[in-house]
């Protein structure tokens, strides 16, 4: 899963002004995968592995990522999410 998000690191860490394509393709298809309750449990647990991983991830930016992507997501995602509920 994680490899699906990588593409996003230089538009999170404000070294790319805009998501490139790979990084909403990735982003589309971790949504996809994302049918469940238990899988999005799995997916934000995962997100905030590889979110440490990369110091200097603007969270505004990656709260508005899937927006930018052109999806709708009726959930958010930040660094305090509990991913258990």
């Amino acid at each position: 899963m994680s490899q699906m998000i990588v593409p996003c690191a230089p538009y999170l860490t404000s070294h790319a002004a805009v998501p490139g394509v790979g990084c909403c393709n990735g982003v589309r298809a971790l949504l996809g995968i994302a049918q469940t309750h238990n899988d999005r449990v799995v997916i934000c647990k995962c997100l905030k592995i590889v979110a440490g991983h990369f110091p200097g991830i603007d969270n505004k930016r990656a709260m508005g990522l899937p927006r930018l992507c052109g999806l709708r997501l009726n959930f958010s995602f930040s660094p305090s999410t509990n991913c258990d509920k």
